[in-house]
């Protein structure tokens, strides 16, 4: 999950869809905006350490509990810094507990949480980055571990998979919004504000009218609190609105480009005539032949009866596909042999034919589909192809709007940011929980 979004400049962002101003507002350049609407530890309640100490860089001891206990902590490898914050409640519920790295007091838990990056400025924080990972990266721990040696390669894998696509889409939302609110005018804000205000009102009016039945259920279903939730919406309908107004509004499609890309692609829109066997393949047995027979008799599925015994193709579903003559079904050579020559021939669609006795084995084949190829004419084609090639702009567009805030934002290098992720979840997940108490 991303640092708390200074509410203000969510509503000031969603005014794109409640008119049509355009909008953008670099986060964390404002100074005239308000409080958050959540409550949210202030900056200097937090104390950093870098994780190895030398006599030139050794920073002073994180502040001792009310009580005088000194709050103590295994610090992490480099390049990772730690974040002590004060004692009480997390400043959100979807991971920041740090479940795993506590430091305990006579006052309560001190959460602490690891740097790792940043993005246009806004820290990344590794818990709150793995909250909405968690439950899947527990689960995927627990499913490989009795899988035998070498699980832990197999969810590394995974996890780093996970890792870089959240990361990625992070960076891109961060991107759009951050361009989003580049342009934002105070004039702008009532509106979006009212916007923002109308998300929480229907997530309330969604629980018979209670804002604590709605956070209680949030916090049960999801993890996150009713501010958090009205956040994710109003990011998401953000990022959409930006996209609509830089992007997506700006792609399209000519009658010109689909008749080009429809003569261009005669093989889409002229196929060939094409059968499909499904085949069945056994050593012949005489008891199981009879069985074989009787099944299909009794209407028995066939593609399940090949799956279970035969031995033709079995990674393929025991499929053939056999593109037809020009002189049709009947002049298409399907096999070398002319007894199964001579049976696939004879068949119509839908059909099975069989058994025929080739030496040890015994074959059974199954007409599954005749296509024709028959030709699809330009109105027919036309709506899929606009279709078609409207996503294909509106993803070259958006990969290149995207690299072109790239190019002017501050992102940290995102590989070492998915190592040192990765190896905080590999400690989390893997070497199991570590716990520190003070005193």
């Amino acid at each position: 999950m991303r640092p708390v979004l200074n509410p203000l400049m969510v509503a000031i962002a969603a005014i794109t869809l409640v008119q049509s101003a355009g909008c953008g507002l670099q986060r964390g350049a404002r100074t005239d905006v308000p409080p958050t609407i959540r409550e949210q530890v202030p900056p200097t309640a937090f104390h950093r350490v870098d994780p190895i100490q030398t006599p030139a860089t050794q920073t002073t001891a994180p502040p001792a509990s009310p009580t005088g206990d000194p709050a103590t902590e295994t610090p992490l490898p480099p390049p990772v810094r730690t974040v002590f914050a004060t004692p009480g409640p997390p400043s959100n519920a979807t991971g920041s507990t740090a479940e795993g790295y506590i430091v305990s007091t006579r006052e309560g838990r001190v959460v602490i949480d690891t740097m790792i990056g940043q993005i246009n400025g806004e820290p990344i924080y590794a818990e709150q980055f793995l909250a909405p990972l968690d439950s899947f990266l527990r689960a995927e721990a627990e499913r490989l571990r009795g899988t035998g040696e070498g699980w832990q390669r197999g969810w590394i894998d995974t996890a780093a998979q996970t890792i870089q696509r959240q990361l990625r889409d992070m960076v891109r939302d961060e991107l759009i919004l951050a361009d989003f609110f580049r342009s934002v005018g105070p004039d702008q804000e009532q509106g979006v504000l009212a916007f923002v205000d109308n998300i929480r009102s229907t997530l309330v009016s969604q629980n018979l009218g209670s804002e604590e039945l709605a956070n209680r259920r949030l916090l049960e279903d999801e993890g996150i609190d009713i501010s958090e939730k009205v956040e994710q919406l109003s990011e998401a309908g953000l990022v959409r609105a930006q996209l609509e107004r830089s992007v997506f509004n700006k792609v399209d499609v000519s009658y010109a480009e689909v008749v080009d890309f429809y003569n261009e692609n005669p093989e889409l829109f002229d196929p060939p005539a094409l059968a499909t066997l499904r085949v069945l393949q056994v050593t012949t047995d005489p008891v199981r032949n009879q069985e074989i027979a009787q099944a299909i008799a009794r209407g028995d599925d066939f593609a399940d009866l090949a799956a279970i015994h035969s031995a033709w193709k079995p990674d393929e579903d025991n499929l053939q596909f056999v593109e037809l003559d020009d002189d049709g079904f009947q002049a298409t050579q399907f096999w070398g042999r002319p007894e199964l020559q001579e049976l696939t021939a004879s068949l119509t669609e839908g059909d099975i034919g069989g058994p025929v006795e080739l030496g040890r084995s015994s074959w059974w084949i199954h007409l599954e589909e005749l296509d024709l190829g028959e030709p699809i004419e330009l109105f027919q084609a036309q709506v899929q192809i606009e279709r078609n090639l409207r996503e294909q702009k509106l993803r070259a567009a958006e990969d290149a709007y995207i690299d072109r805030l790239l190019a002017r934002a501050n992102v940290g290098d995102l590989d070492r940011i998915i190592r040192t992720l990765l190896e905080y979840s590999v400690n989390k997940y893997l070497s199991g929980p570590r716990v520190r108490r003070s005193g």
